[in-house]
């Protein structure tokens, strides 16, 4: 019966031309906020954040005014950017530049690397051009620096970083083991008697490696992997760059060492393989005082 074999065919087809429209037109451009809470004890006064990451020169709206909005609804005390806004093959800053202004007008904004501002400053600008051009809009830009800031009543230390982050044993044993900058960095980050809040793009280092048990920090907020790129019911996500298959994280909260990390499954893609079951995803997170 070849008329039953060619409506099943046409409707196969079209059941896979619907999950393209679904997948890469409407789920992934349907925002999706997660609340996280965290207590501590130098924490005087609650405190809203809001991380973004990994936009990948992806537009929520016209000019991502769908996006910011999202954000107004927060009410955030303080914006954090970790990094992956544009993208290291196309030579564009405009998204990226723009949202990082809009973002300023909501709540003070503070902003770190990712790996593809470093190979685009690498492939197009060199660093300065788009530091100076990310500096412009009014962010504060973290690159293996700090600043100690008071909001809402409490003090607070905010750094940002980019590299693997590595503990001085797990170094030891890889090809940076000549390089003590990031432990350098880390070290002086962590001596305060502050809130301590990193920025750090990749989360590798930090989570799978036990960095988060040598060095001091209170909190840190994180991206890259995407969120597994394809996630599957139950499993999770399907693949990360350092992992590989079935990763082990991919998102989600971590405590570990005395310190919380809120890893980002991020906004935007830039894979052949488009994001699926995989919204994307803004972290807000309340810090609280500790109840005693």
């Amino acid at each position: 019966m070849r008329w039953m074999k060619r409506l099943l065919t046409l409707l196969a087809l079209l059941g896979a031309a619907a999950a393209v429209v679904y997948f890469g037109l409407w789920e992934n451009n349907w925002l999706q906020v997660t609340h996280y809470a965290m207590e501590s004890e130098r924490i005087q006064q609650t405190v809203r954040i809001v991380q973004l990451t990994d936009l990948h020169n992806h537009e929520f709206g016209e000019k991502n005014e769908k996006l910011l909005e999202l954000i107004r609804r927060e009410k955030p005390d303080l914006i954090v950017i970790t990094g992956d806004c544009l993208n290291a093959s196309e030579k564009r800053t405009d998204i990226m530049l723009s949202l990082f202004e809009k973002c300023t007008e909501i709540a003070p904004t503070y902003v770190s690397y990712g790996n593809h501002e470093i190979e685009y400053m690498e492939n197009f600008t060199g660093k300065e051009q788009l530091q100076d051009e990310i500096l412009k809009t009014g962010v504060r830009l973290l690159d293996r620096s700090w600043e100690d800031v008071e909001i809402g009543g409490n003090k607070l230390r905010i750094g940002g970083i980019y590299g693997y982050v590595l503990s001085p044993e797990v170094k030891k044993e890889t090809y940076m083991k000549d390089d003590d900058s990031e432990v350098q960095f880390m070290e002086a980050f962590g001596d305060t008697g502050r809130f301590r809040l990193l920025l750090s793009h990749r989360p590798e280092g930090l989570l799978l490696w036990d960095s988060m048990e040598y060095f001091d920090v209170d909190l840190i907020f994180s991206g890259h992997l995407h969120g597994g790129q394809i996630r599957l019911p139950v499993i999770g996500g399907l693949y990360s760059p350092e992992e590989g298959w079935f990763p082990s994280i991919t998102d989600g909260y971590f405590e570990k060492g005395g310190s919380v990390m809120a890893l980002s499954r991020g906004l935007g893609n830039t894979e052949s393989v488009p994001r699926w079951n995989n919204r994307p995803q803004v972290i807000s997170l309340q810090l609280k005082a500790a109840v005693k």
